[in-house]
């Protein structure tokens, strides 16, 4: 048995706050989630990248297992892929998200750059070389 990739990574956040960060995922970040019925339900949202056994989730969803934001953002780090990193990094700029870091080029040959969300979780835009 070996682990194959990647499915998903869920993000859990308090009932009150649940709004909040799927309107920053959707509306700031530019993500489009799932359609009714294919993963956007009642308290959870999901954004899907491909298809089949191969696709990727982020879910977005309450936890009462979870109070206010995260204290400790530097534990994870979810890296979201683009080929243009310049284009979203500007357009998320222009739609408020500061930036902790970058964009930057990467001696490696790609680019990075470094925000958070609404709760405090460390996210990175990811151009691969």
């Amino acid at each position: 048995m070996v682990i194959e990739g990647l499915a998903g990574v869920s993000l859990f956040t308090t009932p009150e706050r649940f709004d909040a960060l799927v309107a920053f995922y959707t509306d700031v970040v530019g993500l489009t989630p799932d359609p009714p019925g294919g993963g956007l339900r009642a308290q959870r949202v999901a954004y899907t990248w491909g298809s089949g056994p191969e696709r990727i989730r982020l879910i977005i969803s309450p936890h009462d297992g979870v109070t206010g934001t995260n204290e400790d953002p530097n534990r994870v780090m979810v890296n979201l892929l683009t080929r243009d990193l310049e284009e979203v990094a500007r357009g998320m700029a222009e739609r408020g998200v500061e930036f902790t870091h970058g964009p930057v080029s990467m001696s490696w040959g790609g680019m990075m750059a470094t925000f958070r969300d609404p709760d405090g979780n460390t996210m990175q835009l990811l151009q691969p070389a």
